[in-house]
């Protein structure tokens, strides 16, 4: 019916934007941009119609048009919390995450409220290492909203983040008993029982996990740690081996498996390895703590100074960390601990 309406006709722009939602509904979005862009020609002005041009976009992948259209409606309402959240979700998704959480903390403070604002912004906190900040706001939504489970596994998720390890296990295996196909949730699962030294369970998770995504990079690096923690060494080497295939070079992947090598003894190799890592990322506290174990095992004390240093510096809540500090700085007379990463950031 909208077809047969005189749609290009001055006086037309509601119909067209009518026809263009008809579209998008029926996910044709590149028809839905074009009747979109012909209403916001008679109506340049119409803060909705630019958001609605902006979703079409963006499922088209057209970041930047989408970023303009938003910015503009912007301009034109500002202090609207939904404009806010789309442009901040469209900078999530872009991977701008300091833009990110600049647009939805602002939209926060006009809504403290609003469970979608509080969930976008703390995953934009998260993505920034400000996990603190993410961890509260997840909690007041939480407290909120308590029979939400994807909040329930994300506010798991922020525990593990913040190093509360059996917290974290906790939630997750509530929200399991609801959701016991969710990647997400056995994945964090996971993550949460390494941080509790449960490895045999640990394994066990991730190989469910692995059942339903079998190339899932954190889910191989994942049971690779729980394998190496229980001396599996050649089957360790083995995920490892096939997360570093799938993505070559990923330092998170290269530290667990220098890791590995560590664990077997193998300080040479693991040096190797865990230096192939520090050349793509030298702001990885884990990192640098591994490698001043295996200088410290080498015998070069100057170096595992210099690196336990760094990694206390950019990790300075980390216990393993702080503990590896003391032993390094003759305090301690413990065992060095090998600090594998047990939640790879994307």
């Amino acid at each position: 019916a909208l077809k047969l309406a005189n749609l290009f006709s001055p006086g037309q722009a509601d119909i067209v934007a009518e026809l263009g939602q008809a579209y998008f509904q029926n996910k044709k979005f590149t028809e839905a941009e074009k009747m979109f862009l012909l209403a916001i020609e008679e109506k340049p002005h119409d803060y909705s119609l630019l958001c609605n041009v902006a979703g079409a976009q963006m499922e088209l992948k057209k970041y930047e048009d989408a970023e303009q259209a938003l910015k503009q409606a912007d301009k034109i309402k500002p202090e609207d919390k939904e404009i806010l959240m789309s442009l901040g979700t469209l900078y999530l998704t872009t991977k701008k995450f300091h833009k990110a959480e600049k647009t939805l903390i602002k939209a926060y403070t006009i809504d403290r409220e609003d469970i979608r604002i509080m969930h976008l912004a703390s995953i934009a906190l998260a993505k920034n290492k400000k996990y603190d900040q993410a961890k509260s706001i997840l909690e007041k939504a939480y407290r909120n909203n308590p029979n939400d489970l994807y909040l329930k596994r994300d506010l798991g998720a922020a525990y593990i983040y913040t190093y509360q390890y059996q917290k974290a296990k906790e939630f997750l295996l509530q929200v399991t008993e609801k959701l016991p196909d969710d990647l997400l949730t056995l994945i964090h699962l996971g993550n949460a029982l390494l941080g509790n030294a449960n490895y045999s369970e640990a394994e066990i998770v991730f190989r469910n996990a692995k059942k339903l995504d079998p190339k899932n990079l954190t889910i191989l690096s994942g049971l690779g740690v729980a394998l190496t923690w229980q001396k599996k060494f050649d089957d360790a080497e083995k995920e490892l081996n096939l997360a570093n295939k799938y993505e070559k070079g990923d330092p998170f992947i290269l530290n667990n498996l220098g890791s590995l090598y560590m664990a077997r003894g193998e300080y040479s190799r693991a040096l190797e390895i865990l230096l192939n890592a520090y050349q793509i990322n030298k702001k990885e506290g884990t990192l640098h703590s591994n490698l001043a174990n295996v200088y410290y095992s080498l015998g070069d004390n100057k170096k595992a100074l210099n690196h336990i240093r760094i990694g206390l510096e950019l990790m300075p809540h980390n216990e393993e960390i702080k503990r590896n500090y003391n032993i390094i700085l003759g305090v301690s007379k413990d065992t060095l601990t090998i600090t594998p990463i047990i939640m790879k950031l994307k």
